[in-house]
């Protein structure tokens, strides 16, 4: 288990680094898409002020109010070639609005995703933390129920060598008494012996 846990740490640390990235990337790409969005709503506000332009050269122009009809005409098309390139540049940031919004959600999706995976490795950290303390616990149990067994094995030893010690003292006692009594047997049956030759002795003597 421990030999396990630097490869969890390190994989969650690069989950929050991706995540750090994600989240910045999807910061940048929320300015990006406000500048975007700033940047249409000026256009749309100077398309405007070139139609109203541009309408009041046509109508200057078709009440003959306009002294100089080509200068004019000339005027009316610049304004109409501008509002068309603005137009496409319009066209351009809204498509690119679009995108950068889709990159948003795609972005947001990812995040969640990356919380989730996080959650989820907390759960594992906190339930191997549970089960660490447990096996701690179980660990210093075992050394407690060991140091135990070695006292009560110094103990048996002990009492073994102090009876191996009063059995050697029987024995020897024993071997004492056996020698003893095999002297006392010999004598006896010495003793015996003269009482029988008296006896036959005697027997003799008076069969005469």
């Amino acid at each position: 288990m421990s030999a396990d846990e630097p490869d969890w740490r390190q994989s969650i640390v690069n989950r929050l680094r991706e995540r750090s990235r994600n989240e910045s990337r999807g910061k940048e790409i929320i300015l990006q898409n406000n500048r975007l969005i700033d940047q249409a709503s000026q256009l749309t506000e100077d398309n405007l002020k070139l139609h109203v332009e541009n309408e009041k050269l046509r109508t200057a122009l078709s009440t003959g109010g306009g002294k100089d009809a080509t200068g004019a005409q000339l005027a009316i098309a610049a304004l109409e070639k501008k509002l068309l390139a603005q137009q496409e540049e319009l066209t351009e940031l809204h498509k690119r609005k679009g995108e950068n919004s889709q990159m948003i959600v795609d972005l947001s999706l990812i995040v969640e995703q990356q919380k989730k995976l996080i959650a989820e490795k907390d759960k594992i950290i906190a339930e191997q933390k549970t089960a660490n303390i447990s096996l701690r616990a179980e660990v210093d149990m075992l050394k407690s129920s060991l140091e135990q067994l070695k006292k009560l094995n110094a103990t048996l030893l002990d009492e073994h060598t102090a009876l191996k010690l009063s059995f050697s003292s029987l024995e020897e006692k024993l071997r004492g008494v056996q020698d003893e009594n095999r002297c006392l047997l010999d004598r006896f049956m010495r003793y015996k012996s003269k009482d029988a030759d008296k006896l036959n002795e005697e027997n003799e003597n008076f069969l005469r």
